[in-house]
């Protein structure tokens, strides 16, 4: 079976099962291309509510839709595409130890 190595910023090394890997890049991909997609078609950021909300006695407006958070979103979408496409490779190294 074979194994991947994550090498973190002090240069220690830790290997893993390669599932791991398309589990962890699979997970992350998805959640950045959502959230991502969310953020480009509102142009909101997600955690800014998009309806008024009450705070205290006064009814808010939201703040209106701009453009720099349209353009995160869709960096945000293409890194998210980025780990599913690592998410792929895993799944390729996983069922080639699965079938040899």
């Amino acid at each position: 079976m074979s194994q991947f190595a994550v090498v973190t910023a002090g240069g220690n090394t830790a290997a893993g099962p390669p599932w791991a890997a398309l589990v962890l890049f699979g997970v992350m991909g998805m959640s950045l291309v959502t959230l991502g997609r969310m953020q480009r078609r509102s142009g909101r950021h997600p955690l800014t509510p998009s309806k008024p909300f009450p705070l205290g006695d006064v009814l808010h407006e939201p703040l209106p839709p701009r453009r720099h958070q349209r353009v995160i979103g869709g960096f945000f979408e293409v890194l998210g595409w980025i780990l599913v496409a690592l998410a792929l490779l895993a799944a390729v190294v996983v069922l080639r130890d699965v079938l040899s």
